[in-house]
């Protein structure tokens, strides 16, 4: 048995074990990130509009991570997009590739679809890392204004929450300035210079809570290159 299993479930859930995943998912939020901020009001209101919810339990049945997925009805470009609502992972089990292996179990799920693309917003670089390992990425190496750049933005627009209702989005750089009020975790972003030039030269500023949001372009329908992240 592997020392950790991904476990995931889709609509429609059971409003009556809500409060039980609630708490369970904070808890892995505190420890994942190392602080509060999150409400139970708000982890409610992204489980019930979300299309999947993964929580990822060790050998003792314990909770050590959960991972949430939108798949909207419509399509981009002539396919699926999922985004990820929110994924995060126990200390303990955070650099073990579990994040990775939450994408391909979701892909298995929706393996009737072709899903083409994957995006989530963050300020975390090693995240920023895993969505350059599965394909090219916008607003790095494509930018949100040329090409299927303004499709990609208006399809996000329309269909995913937490880009719709973030007043301070750039729709050509895909920074939402103020998204998170502060810095979320103890991101080693100091010391990682990939995308920190391109960022910083656009005003991003962690401090006040900035995030960005990454889309990437799968390099093959349902399938993603491995990664360690």
């Amino acid at each position: 048995m592997m020392p950790f299993e991904w476990n995931f479930s889709t609509p429609p859930y059971d409003l009556g074990e809500l409060p039980t995943l609630t708490k369970e998912i904070l808890s892995v939020f505190r420890d994942g990130f190392g602080l509060d901020g999150w409400s139970s009001e708000g982890v409610e209101k992204v489980i019930v509009r979300s299309s999947a919810l993964g929580l990822l339990r060790d050998q003792q049945g314990r909770t050590c991570g959960y991972a949430i997925y939108t798949l909207p009805n419509e399509l981009l470009v002539g396919s699926y997009f999922l985004w990820e609502e929110s994924v995060c992972l126990n200390r303990d089990a955070q650099g073990l590739g579990l994040s990775m292996r939450a994408i391909h179990a979701v892909q298995g799920i929706f393996s009737d679809r072709r899903v083409e693309w994957l995006g989530g917003r963050t300020q975390n670089p090693v995240v920023m890392h895993r969505y350059s390992q599965l394909g090219p990425t916008f607003p790095f190496a494509n930018s949100y204004a040329v090409c299927d750049g303004p499709s990609v933005v208006e399809f996000l627009v329309r269909n995913i929450s937490g880009v719709r209702d973030q007043q301070n989005f750039d729709r050509e750089s895909g920074i939402c300035v103020g998204a998170y009020k502060r810095v979320l975790g103890d991101y080693p972003w100091r010391a990682n210079g990939t995308f920190e030039e391109w960022l910083t030269a656009r005003g991003f500023d962690r401090s006040r809570g900035d995030a960005v949001v990454v889309v990437s372009m799968l390099r093959a329908p349902g399938r993603t290159t491995t990664s360690q992240r």
